[in-house]
């Protein structure tokens, strides 16, 4: 049994744990809505305010986090949605997405170097 004060009301459904905004955020059960990021034993943050924590731990660690993010989103978006045709949002050919995908390995792999020195 977890100490956890979250842990019996999420076994229950009626709570889920989120780091950043305590305990008291009550969500209904079933699938997250749309625009929100996350995963089923873990919180949830929306989309939007992924970019804003983004912003701010970029500014404190000067590390290129806010557009590392965007891909982020857009690659979750994308395997969702597939190939966007009308060229309104999304990616419309997928060079495009395998560009985004080289460029995040690389920074993770550029973080990583930085670790180990």
């Amino acid at each position: 049994m977890s100490c956890h004060p979250c842990s019996g009301a999420r076994r229950l459904g009626r709570r889920r744990h989120d780091p950043a905004l305590g305990c008291s955020k009550r969500l209904q059960a079933g699938p997250e809505p749309p625009g929100k990021a996350g995963s089923r034993k873990g919180g949830f943050m929306p989309t939007g305010y992924m970019l804003a924590v983004a912003k701010v731990l970029e500014d404190a660690a000067r590390m290129r986090l806010y557009d590392l993010t965007n891909v982020s989103i857009n690659l979750y978006k994308f395997q969702y949605n597939g190939l966007d045709k009308s060229g309104f949002g999304g990616y419309p050919h997928i060079d495009l997405v395998v560009d985004d995908i080289e460029r995040l390995v690389e920074a993770v792999f550029s973080y990583l170097r930085q670790l180990e020195s």
